[in-house]
């Protein structure tokens, strides 16, 4: 299973940003492939930062050997659904066909990955972020 991104341009400066910030950096398509299976979410607008914070939630939820857990989009009623059963996790999602079953330890592995690469690539395309309160406590003071 692979957890990837596109981008679309930030119309704004993020760095002088006090609400939202997470919702108005670094949106795009969420891409989500495993094998033959795409569960992608190509909508253009998904605030991957935003994505990235729940996905630790996800992580945590999955501890549980029988976990539950969503990734719920912005101003959508479309989800990806994690369904974890001993050490397997089902994927699927609201808005597409199929699912796919991963090993957990893969899975939150790839969460982690999804979210040290999209806080690096934030900081790549705005390197003042790397002082902004709110981004510096959640993706820089963590880890």
């Amino acid at each position: 299973m692979r957890f990837g991104f596109g981008f679309e341009p930030t119309q704004h400066d993020p760095c002088n940003r006090r609400r939202n910030l997470f919702h108005h950096v670094l949106t795009g398509d969420l891409e989500v492939t495993a094998g033959s299976v795409d569960l992608s979410a190509r909508f253009g607008w998904i605030p991957l930062l935003n994505v990235a914070l729940q996905f630790a939630e996800i992580d945590r939820r999955l501890g549980d050997e029988h976990g539950f857990a969503s990734l719920e989009f912005t101003e959508s009623e479309d989800r990806l659904d994690f369904t974890r059963r001993d050490d397997r996790v089902r994927v699927s999602a609201t808005y597409a066909e199929g699912s796919v079953e991963v090993p957990v330890d893969r899975l939150r592995s790839e969460l982690r990955r999804f979210s040290t690469w999209a806080a690096e690539e934030a900081l790549r395309r705005h390197p003042c972020l790397r002082k902004h309160p709110e981004f510096a406590t959640t993706f820089l003071d963590a880890g």
